[in-house]
């Protein structure tokens, strides 16, 4: 078997009175390579809007066996990321 990835996940949408844009997800992806092993990251984020053309998304992730086991093991991680974004609407 060569490299390789699979991944699953859930989202959930219009869950918070008066912000029907939120959305919620929880995730799981795992990759693969010949000869380096598997790493697994199990995900869980929020995408919250404020006001009408910003958002935050605050990110937790679990990483297991990152790097695979190559070249050496490296220690299961924690990783947060806080993401955030504008969004302009033009009408033509």
């Amino acid at each position: 078997m060569g490299a390789g990835r699979g991944d699953r996940g859930i989202r959930l949408r219009h869950f918070v009175s008066g912000s029907p844009s939120t959305a919620f997800s929880l995730g799981m992806a795992r990759a693969w390579q010949r000869g380096a092993g598997a790493e697994t990251a199990i995900e869980l984020n929020i995408r919250q809007p404020i006001g009408q053309h910003l958002f935050i998304a605050p990110d937790l992730q679990y990483v297991i066996h990152p790097l695979g086991f190559f070249p050496r093991r490296v220690a299961n991680a924690w990783v947060f990321l806080l993401r955030g974004g504008f969004r302009f609407h033009t009408r033509i």
